[in-house]
């Protein structure tokens, strides 16, 4: 269900040290209790890109970085 995803990306998110995140839903779509941070964001993307499943490459102001 919708609602075991999102109790299971919580409970992700902490295990990777995210302390100041809370998902209130899978689809990203603002909701009064969903929250982050971008130091949350950035645990979060470096334990998945350590698990090889972040996507190899990012845009940031007209620039790509690729990873290896």
């Amino acid at each position: 269900s919708i609602a075991e995803f999102v109790k299971l990306m919580n409970t992700t998110a902490q295990s990777f040290g995210a302390e100041n995140t809370k998902f209130a839903n899978s689809n990203g779509l603002p909701d009064e209790n969903h929250y982050t941070t971008a130091h949350d964001m950035a645990k979060i993307t470096r334990n998945l890109e350590s698990m090889g499943m972040a996507p190899c490459y990012y845009f940031l102001h007209q620039i790509t970085f690729l990873c290896a």
